[in-house]
C-alpha cells in the first residue's frame, strides 16, 4: 500500500468471505459500503481478494472509480500473497 491512511477493504459482498479472509486493519466491503458517504474521494482504497487474477478486486475498484474515488487500488496477488497461502 502507497500510504498509511489507505483503507484496505474486502472485495466481497458476503458476510461469510471477510472472516475467511482477513487481513490486518482490514474493513469488509459492508464497512465501506456504510462509510462511504462521509469519505474523501482522494482517499486511497485498497482492494484484495482471493481470486485468480484478482478478479474481485478489479471490478471493486472500478467500481468505486465510477462512484467518484479517484486513489483506487488492487493488492496484486490479494490474500494469498499477503498469507503466503
Amino acid at each position: 500500500m502507497r500510504s498509511h491512511d489507505a483503507l484496505l477493504v474486502c472485495a466481497y459482498d458476503s458476510p461469510v468471505s471477510f472472516p475467511k479472509f482477513p487481513l490486518p486493519d482490514a474493513i469488509p466491503l459492508s464497512k465501506l459500503r456504510e462509510l462511504e458517504d462521509a469519505l474523501d474521494p482522494m482517499r486511497e482504497l485498497v482492494f484484495y481478494c482471493r481470486c485468480p487474477a484478482d478478479k474481485t478486486s478489479l471490478e471493486r475498484a472500478r467500481e468505486y472509480l465510477a462512484r467518484g474515488f479517484q486513489r483506487c487500488a488492487v493488492l496484486a496477488g490479494g490474500w494469498s500473497a499477503w498469507t503466503g497461502r
